[in-house]
């Protein structure tokens, strides 16, 4: 029996972004972001005249990524945040590091 799935429009290009995204290092090995990330994700939705980067989408492509079990645990072992370009872009505070660990937890 085939199963089809249905995919809402915002679904499908959340999962293009996610795609697209992967191709930066620290999307991929799930570094801590640096805050303000959605920004640069728009401007590269811009830039690249990607479809459908929308505020919903970018938000849920983010939503999905620091759910994530593995960013989740690099972020509650503090350190440095990253921009799309792997420069520094901040610190992890305390609060965000116990933040993480909670919800790690949690599960």
């Amino acid at each position: 029996m085939i199963k089809i799935l249905n995919f809402s429009p915002a679904e499908i290009r959340a999962r293009e972004l996610y795609q697209r995204l992967n191709d930066f290092e620290v999307w991929r090995s799930y570094k801590p972001l640096a805050l303000g990330i959605e920004k640069a994700i728009f401007k590269l939705c811009n830039d690249e005249q990607f479809p459908g980067g929308s505020k919903k989408v970018v938000q849920k492509v983010l939503r999905m990524h620091t759910g994530h079990d593995v960013y989740r645990a690099n972020v509650s072992r503090g350190g440095k945040r990253y921009p799309l370009d792997a420069k520094e872009g901040g610190e992890v505070t305390s609060d965000q590091i116990a933040h993480a660990a909670k919800e790690l937890k949690a599960g």
